[in-house]
């Protein structure tokens, strides 16, 4: 079996960042002996990074903390939790524990197929639960932007913004050097740099607890990560992703 690293991208998740590990330190109790959880506190200011290291002091599994000065947005953060990242499988998720462990689990069987390189969630796949889904206006609006995602800089690809991906770390590592967007774009550049590279990206079915509180501003930040869209072909024509 595989050897996981699990990459936590944290800003001020000092209420939901010790259930998440605990849900996760359960859960590899029953299922495997070597991982290892990197929490990257990206420049928080509640006390992110003392809580996560007065719980791994307790315990004996291998989480660590890498602690940014700055705020630089998530894509910074798994960019450098990927550089820190040593086992066989990367992932990527969030904090609030909208991807439950159990997805991993469903991750690990679909990497025995050794020609897949990526794996990502897709919450529109059939086999698919949504729990507490969204609110209207945030739901159409992220079906507007998978539109546009798809139109304009990746066919086929339904739901880039899913917070669960995985990969194959040799993959993780030429992928996230080449990444220049770090806020909510990063996503789809992740996606469009694999395609370039030629990397297999299979989509998996996923089970999502969204949650309430939720730190996309709708206007601005969709106005963000429209423009990111036309950076990732300007990119692509400067040869940025080679």
């Amino acid at each position: 079996m595989n050897s996981i690293s699990i990459i936590i991208p944290a800003y001020n998740e000092s209420k939901r960042i010790l259930p998440t590990l605990e849900g996760l330190v359960d859960f590899f109790s029953g299922f495997m002996s070597k991982y290892e959880i990197i929490v990257v506190d990206d420049g928080s200011t509640d006390g992110t990074s003392e809580l996560v290291k007065e719980f791994a002091s307790k315990i004996s599994v291998n989480i660590s903390v890498l602690s940014l000065d700055l705020n630089c947005g998530k894509g910074m953060a798994v960019k450098r939790g990927v550089e820190k990242a040593e086992n066989d499988i990367v992932f990527f998720i969030d904090a609030d524990q909208s991807y439950g462990p159990e997805n991993i689990a469903c991750a690990v069987k679909e990497f025995e197929d050794p020609a897949i390189s990526m794996l990502i969630g897709d919450r529109n796949l059939k086999d698919s639960r949504i729990i507490n889904p969204p609110p209207m206006l945030r739901a159409i609006s992220g079906k507007i932007y998978s539109l546009l995602v798809q139109s304009l800089v990746l066919p086929g690809i339904t739901d880039s913004q899913c917070g669960f991906k995985a990969f194959r770390r040799e993959c993780a590592v030429n992928i996230f050097k080449r990444v220049t967007i770090f806020r909510f774009g990063f996503d789809v550049e992740v996606l469009y740099i694999a395609k370039k590279l030629g990397y297999k990206i299979k989509k998996m079915p996923i089970t999502c607890r969204n949650t309430i509180e939720s730190r996309v501003r709708l206007v601005n930040d969709s106005l963000r990560m429209f423009s990111d869209l036309f950076t990732i072909r300007a990119n692509d024509k400067k040869g940025l992703y080679l």
